[in-house]
């Protein structure tokens, strides 16, 4: 008998890396991914983020950014504006598929700093503002074998009040607002 206990310790203990091996091949193991959202290019801006698991079902992006003006603020022809945008996140995956896989459904609490570069031409004075947008995306993440990813996801949230000038030279004023901060198709690769 007490032979035959460890033997059958044996015998499940690789049963289950077995079945571990083939949910791997079947799911993937992908701990990382990089990935952009083609919504925004419609906007002339443009993103790069990247995701990284750090448990099954937790995992950390980061995100930059950069476009022309800054969201719904109109300037006028006298004023170059150029924003920067830095986006940390938290993703939660629910389901936590299978170990560390970056699938299914999740929800991304995130916080975004936007750098607003501004010059007012007719002076050439030229100054910089902040602005913060804080929200949540839920969202879907479809992985193929070949590591191809495409993300579909919405966010609510909020942006804080922005008043871009520089010196005594008013370029736009933005309040605070609720709503939408995110639409995404995103296409990227992840392994």
């Amino acid at each position: 008998m007490k032979r035959i206990i460890p033997l059958v310790m044996c015998f499940l203990v690789s049963n289950l890396f077995a079945i571990e091996e083939k949910l791997e091949k079947i799911y993937g193991k992908e701990e990382n991914a990089i990935y952009v959202n083609i919504v925004p290019f419609i906007v002339s801006h443009i993103n790069v983020n990247y995701e990284r698991v750090i448990s099954n079902k937790i995992s950390l992006m980061f995100g930059l950014g950069a476009m022309n003006g800054f969201y719904e603020m109109s300037f006028s022809d006298e004023w170059s504006v150029i924003t920067v945008l830095y986006k940390i996140g938290v993703g939660i995956y629910p389901a936590g598929r299978f170990g560390n896989t970056l699938r299914g459904v999740y929800f991304m609490p995130s916080y975004t700093g936007a750098i607003i570069n501004l010059r007012y031409k007719p002076e050439d004075l030229s100054g910089s503002v902040f602005a913060a947008l804080i929200g949540v995306d839920i969202g879907h993440k479809w992985i193929w074998q070949n590591g191809l990813m495409i993300d579909l996801s919405v966010g609510m949230g909020f942006a804080t009040d922005v008043v871009a000038k520089v010196g005594n030279k008013k370029a736009a004023e933005k309040e605070m607002k609720i709503g939408p901060t995110h639409i995404g198709v995103q296409f990227g690769y992840a392994w």
